[in-house]
């Protein structure tokens, strides 16, 4: 990037307002070390935050041992023992999920149980169902080693699996209008967007996670291109459209 010119900042945005409109069109953002930034155009580019079912210890795991996608980590827990947090509906289809990776599963109830269907295909996959609620995570030489249950059992694991809510991160950003909607996937909130990534609000694109939650890395940078691409489309257009006014 500052091969081409570009500036990075490391920096925390806690403010935002918008004046103008069109080419004269500006975005100021504040930060949290009392400086701004001046833009003609923002791509929002925050990601998502990850919140977790409310089960102790179980974040201090997260990324480690406590994970959620079998795509993005599965490989690295092949064939060990795992143990599925069962606090959403899609728990099932991640045992199924891990379970093809030869690990040892057991999915563990903690506010969701598994209906009959969904027992029958845990069943045929080698999946046990164990009735929580959990406790707590369990931990050992800084490594997870099983959940502990409200009546003082443990299941032996050597990973934990859980569904998160993701949410669109729009922290300091409100003042701009941008509004994060319930994902269709069911998966939590999203910036709503259209080609490009162009959002509702004038001289504002989103990419990657903030509006695909789903997105692993491929497709949150070939949004991040797309979403270049509409705001130099965007400008280009404005300052033709100035020049011809004036």
């Amino acid at each position: 990037m500052r091969s081409y010119g570009g500036e990075i900042r490391e920096a925390t945005v806690i403010s935002a307002r918008v004046e103008g409109e069109g080419a004269a069109r500006r975005f100021t953002l504040g930060l949290e070390d009392g400086s701004s930034v001046t833009a003609r155009a923002i791509v929002l580019a925050a990601g998502l935050v990850d919140v977790l079912p409310a089960v102790p210890g179980l974040a201090e795991r997260w990324g480690r041992d406590a994970l959620h996608c079998p795509y993005c980590h599965g490989w690295e827990v092949r064939g060990q023992r795992i143990a599925i947090l069962a606090s959403h509906p899609n728990a099932t289809h991640q045992a199924l999920l891990f379970a093809r990776l030869g690990s040892s599963s057991a999915v563990v109830t903690h506010g969701v149980a598994p209906s009959a269907q969904d027992r029958a295909l845990l069943e045929a996959a080698g999946v046990e169902i164990v009735d929580g609620p959990v406790a707590s995570v369990q931990v050992h030489d800084d490594a997870l080693t099983g959940l502990l249950l409200a009546d003082g059992s443990v299941v032996p694991a050597d990973a934990v699996v859980v569904q998160t809510r993701m949410e669109a991160r729009l922290g300091g950003l409100e003042a701009l209008g941008l509004a994060a909607a319930e994902h269709p996937s069911g998966m939590g909130t999203a910036v709503e967007a259209g080609f490009a990534g162009a959002t509702s609000v004038p001289g504002v694109w989103v990419a990657g996670n903030a509006t695909d939650p789903a997105a692993q890395l491929g497709a949150a940078a070939a949004g991040g291109a797309m979403a270049g691409a509409g705001v130099n489309a965007a400008l280009t257009m404005e300052d033709a459209h100035a020049a011809l006014a004036g």
